[in-house]
């Protein structure tokens, strides 16, 4: 039995060397994905965001808020409207994702003691840089703005500079980010899209291998011992796919590694086996590759979007959460990221138990159906035969 297995693991990989697109997709899609979003994102943080300022008081004041702007790392050297309409204009051509009104007798009201409105343009349409931007814009606004606050009272009441802006700002807003301190959009999508992708090859190779066969190549060979043949084998390489994805994340890319390897590598092991399991069961629905690429294709977005990676699985209405949590990949992506960027979490052997019933529950009905998905073929075969004679 052992002998009959491991020719039929050294078949596999034969047939894996004459169909290319297996290796291509259990190997190369997340190395693909990574490498070009790591290229994108190797800044780290957004930077250089355009912006176009109106500068309608053009006063002392004024001139310092478009100096301080424009010496930020974030914001690109500030391009100067002379109305408010070319702001827009800049926004709506997106030239600018953030345009600056300053109104007139801007700095004439704030000496007199009276609080004015700044106003802050923004381009909608790509939350990402603009998230960002405005956040550091109103952190830099805010930080000038208590400066002359402090600064008109000690000219009103001749308290010392300091002093007076202890009492205009009573407390301050410290910040401490937890798991990416540096803010960086590498960390983010590097692990949301190369395990994504991950994802993705491994379905695609697990599938096409139940439509590459030769079914003369199975006559003879117990159902039964096939079906664990392509599962352990699939569940082994998508394992070393993971691996090779989880060096390139920590030794190329810079992301740290907060929890030891070995409860990544036993959280890789029970998703590839989950995955593999799924993908086996799901190829066994379709009667060509055709069909079975085609539906495919939508469970790696709906997969990502449902995994609560990029939005709070809290947050969706209830039919989706009921549904996210009958995919593998909603009790991975989060875990794995946390082992990354914080270390175990505390529901880690939750996590794994339910990967591992998922890929017994999906191996159950993989194995049951494509018991009846070969038993047909070969029946069709022998009829075949038959009617030669």
């Amino acid at each position: 039995m052992i002998r009959k297995f491991l020719r039929l693991c050294w078949r596999e990989c034969v047939l894996c060397c004459k169909d290319p697109r297996r290796l291509i997709f259990l190997f190369g899609a997340a190395l693909a994905y990574m490498a070009l979003f790591y290229l994108l994102y190797s800044p780290n943080i957004v930077k250089n965001i355009p912006v176009t300022i109106c500068d309608e008081d053009d006063s002392v004041i004024s001139r310092e808020i478009v100096k301080r702007i424009g010496d930020n790392d974030f914001f690109h050297e500030p391009v100067m409207a002379a109305t408010q309409e070319e702001v827009l204009e800049d926004l709506h051509e997106q030239r600018a994702v953030l345009g600056v009104v300053i109104p007139r007798d801007f700095s004439k009201e704030i000496l007199r003691g009276r609080s004015q409105t700044l106003l802050l343009a923004l381009d909608g349409t790509n939350l990402m840089p603009v998230s960002t931007s405005v956040r550091e814009m109103e952190n830099l606004l805010a930080v000038y703005g208590n400066e002359l606050a402090a600064q008109n009272v000690a000219q009103r009441t001749g308290l010392d500079r300091s002093r007076a802006h202890r009492k205009t700002e009573p407390f301050r807003v410290t910040t401490r980010m937890l798991g990416n301190p540096i803010q960086g959009y590498a960390w983010f999508f590097l692990i949301g899209l190369g395990i994504a992708a991950f994802q993705q090859g491994q379905f695609f190779a697990t599938g096409s291998s139940m439509f590459q066969d030769d079914p003369e190549g199975r006559r003879g060979i117990p159902p039964a011992l096939l079906y664990v043949q392509k599962l352990v084998f699939y569940t082994v390489a998508a394992f070393f796919s993971y691996s090779m994805a989880l060096g390139a994340m920590t030794q190329v890319a810079d992301i740290p590694r907060k929890a030891p390897l070995s409860v990544l590598l036993l959280l890789g092991l029970v998703f590839s086996f989950a995955l593999t399991a799924l993908g086996l069961w799901f190829a066994s629905l379709f009667s060509s590759e055709y069909h079975f690429v085609q539906c495919s294709l939508i469970y790696p977005v709906v997969g990502f979007i449902l995994a609560g990676y990029t939005w709070p699985l809290a947050a969706m209405p209830a039919p989706l959460q009921i549904a996210a949590h009958f995919l593998p990949q909603t009790w991975f992506m989060e875990p794995f990221r946390q082992c990354l960027l914080l270390g175990v979490p505390a529901d880690y052997w939750e996590h794994i138990e339910v990967l591992t019933g998922m890929g017994v529950f999906f191996t159950v009905l993989g194995a049951w159906s494509c018991w009846r998905k070969w038993r047909f073929t070969q029946d069709f075969l022998s009829e075949e035969a038959v009617a030669d004679r």
